[in-house]
């Protein structure tokens, strides 16, 4: 029954999602690059699904993922309009200038996002303009002022930080970061999706699906996953460290992605609302 579902998980991305590529004409310069390159929000054309068996001694797993986790909005424009909401979704819940008439509720002890209507579809007009996005994306510069005007537009300040380290995410900011209530912007240009559930743990071996993708893309990412594998003799061989995010993607709204392997990170900001 589950290799059935992850058949229908891979038509469905085959049918839904469409590709988003890099119209930079320096490759290296990620600034330049339009973020999901396509005329819908989903981004990302799946490559082909990777089954991976892990074996091991024993494992360590280092893990924190925010509680609130972000709400499940998605705009009718392309996958950096949907991130943008997002941020803002999460951060209504403590400003409810943010989002004007749209407000969450406490349900049996927990925070649930208000649903999607009106209020979030006029937000994502707003945030099409600021961010100078057309119908083929967004580019960071973009991203990144059009939340800070956004912001701004509501009385409040966003700040994003970069995360990177010697071209690559540095671990110890976004952990730090993710505990302090504050989310990580991520775009990457090929990446991979792991479903809830498909990291199969057993006593002496894991078991992952890994959906790849192509493309450029941006997700929001609110928690992370750090699993080291030691052999017979106590040596770590391997560590794995996953992203919680919204993958942007229709199917599945929220999932893992390994940065470790089939995945490029063009660039990662702290992101805050306050």
């Amino acid at each position: 029954m589950k290799k059935f579902t992850r058949l229908l998980l891979v038509l469905f991305f085959a049918v839904s999602s469409l590709c988003a590529f890099p119209v930079a004409t320096n490759e290296t310069d990620s600034a330049l690059t339009v973020y999901a390159a396509s005329a819908t929000p989903y981004g990302g054309t799946p490559l082909d699904v990777v089954q991976e068996r892990i074996d091991f001694s024993y494992r360590t797993v280092d893990t924190y993922y925010n509680p609130y986790e972000l709400p499940q909005y998605i705009s009718s424009y392309t996958c950096g309009i949907s991130a943008g909401g997002e941020i803002f979704g999460f951060y209504d819940r403590l400003y409810e200038e943010l989002i004007p008439n749209h407000q969450g509720i406490i349900f049996r002890g927990k925070y649930l996002y208000g649903t999607q209507g009106s209020a979030v579809s006029k937000m994502y007009d707003e945030l099409y303009v600021m961010m100078n996005a057309t119908s083929d994306g967004v580019t960071i510069p973009g991203f990144i002022s059009g939340v800070k005007a956004y912001a701004s537009s509501k009385g409040r300040t966003a700040s994003l930080d970069s995360a990177m380290k010697n071209n690559k995410l540095d671990s110890t900011q976004y952990k730090s970061a993710f505990k302090s209530d504050k989310l990580l912007s991520l775009f990457v240009d090929g990446f991979n999706i792991i479903v809830p559930g498909d990291i199969e743990e057993y006593d002496t071996y894991d078991y992952v699906t890994i959906y790849r993708n192509a493309g450029a893309h941006v997700m929001i990412a609110y928690g992370y996953k750090e699993i080291s594998y030691f052999n017979e003799q106590n040596q770590c061989f391997r560590t794995d460290s996953y992203l919680y995010v919204n993958s942007g993607l229709s199917q599945p709204a929220f999932g893992l992605v390994r940065l470790n392997s089939h995945c490029t990170v063009d660039d990662g900001y702290i992101t805050e609302v306050k």
